[in-house]
């Protein structure tokens, strides 16, 4: 899993080194013709450079590969000035040795993976394997937007060792975890266009519900010898505010 972790951060860098690559090669022009300046004063979804008008551009977050998840969006223009993204992001959990991750690793009492307090091993996303979905319905002025968004996210970890102490005595349990968000909030940001690239910088705030299933055990614990240790379950529900802040590079595909 590390190894994948690895490569998926690789690939996602290559693919923006490319683009800024790409960006830092295009200048506009000193004199644009007339058609270009019609695209620049009344189209939005079109590139300054060649005036092409774009329907389709696919995005990927790069920034977001840092801190455990991995987005890639598309944005499919309904006419000039609307248009419809759809985002899918792939959660992975950083390396054990991460300065992100062992922030979190000790939090709780005893040092089990409690859900209290903002640094909760629990509450942590940087230890989860899942998937996220996100929609928005962007309406453009300009170059800027604004959108309703609706997310859905799966993600959770499986049996996470944990030692805490038992009338003095050390003893190791097993937790699981997983959570299942749903979410609603407004997002704005600008976009502009490159010589069939963009650049998408974004900032949005809403609300998330979370639903949160818990089981621990001993690792003594089996059917037939119940005695020496436990299996435990709960839900935990839970409301909290969200504030997203970052920029997404995508390449026109039509």
């Amino acid at each position: 899993m590390k190894t994948l972790c690895i490569s998926m951060k690789r690939s996602v860098f290559i693919f923006w080194l490319s683009v800024v690559s790409s960006l830092s090669s295009a200048t506009a022009p000193e004199n644009p013709d007339k058609k270009t300046q019609f695209f620049l004063n009344n189209e939005i979804n079109t590139d300054p450079i060649t005036g092409r008008n774009y329907n389709v551009i696919i995005k990927c977050s790069t920034l977001q590969v840092l801190f455990s998840e991995a987005p890639f969006s598309i944005e499919i223009f309904r006419k000039n000035d609307i248009s419809h993204q759809f985002q899918v992001g792939i959660i992975f959990p950083l390396e054990d040795d991460s300065f992100l991750q062992d922030l979190f690793r000790t939090s709780g009492e005893n040092s089990t993976a409690s859900e209290n307090g903002i640094f909760s091993y629990r509450n942590s996303p940087y230890n989860n394997h899942g998937l996220s979905l996100k929609y928005e319905l962007r309406k453009y002025s300009e170059n800027f937007y604004y959108a309703p968004q609706a997310m859905f996210k799966y993600c959770g970890y499986e049996e996470g060792v944990f030692r805490v102490y038992n009338n003095g005595k050390p003893e190791e349990i097993k937790e699981s975890k997983f959570s299942r968000v749903i979410g609603l909030g407004i997002m704005a940001g600008r976009q502009t266009y490159f010589r069939e690239q963009a650049l998408d910088w974004y900032f949005g705030i809403g609300i998330r519900a979370r639903r949160m299933s818990i089981r621990q055990t001993n690792p003594e614990y089996t059917k037939t010898t119940p005695d020496k240790g436990y299996d435990s379950s709960e839900e935990k529900f839970s409301l909290y505010p969200f504030v997203n802040l970052g920029f997404r590079i995508g390449i026109v595909v039509w």
